[in-house]
């Protein structure tokens, strides 16, 4: 994936995230919330086309889905850095991003459990909070 396309998605991302932040008055839990469901869909729908076992990793890990992940996680990560007490969910997020960065290097999600786990525990860490 080319680095202007990255910027493309990166840059889409942000303004959706903007726009919605004004059209729904998101706080700072509200944007996490927002990413997770976001995140949440792009590990979704590339984990579906990785378990079809017909389009290599190598393909898959240059998908504008997976891509997607990687400026979400990004950008859920500046949300996080200026997040006042998320210890629960920064350890969980550390967790998901070490996975993923797992599967980036070596190439290889034989196992979707572990990301899908941590996905979820984070998502379980910002509904525990009010709001």
């Amino acid at each position: 994936m080319g680095s202007k396309r990255s910027r493309q998605l990166q840059e889409s991302l942000r303004v959706e995230l903007e726009a919605v932040t004004i059209h729904e008055h998101l706080d700072s839990l509200g944007r996490r919330r927002w990413l997770v469901d976001q995140l949440d869909n792009y590990l979704d729908r590339w984990l579906g086309f990785a378990a079809l076992g017909t389009i290599s990793m190598k393909s898959l890990l240059r998908d504008d889905l997976f891509v997607m992940l990687l400026i979400g996680t990004e950008v859920y990560t500046d949300e996080l850095n200026r997040a006042e007490d998320a210890l629960a969910e920064k350890g969980a997020w550390k967790e998901f991003r070490s996975l993923l960065t797992a599967v980036q290097r070596s190439c290889n999600v034989s196992s979707p459990g572990p990301l899908r786990i941590a996905l979820t525990s984070i998502r379980n860490a910002l509904y525990a909070k009010a709001g």
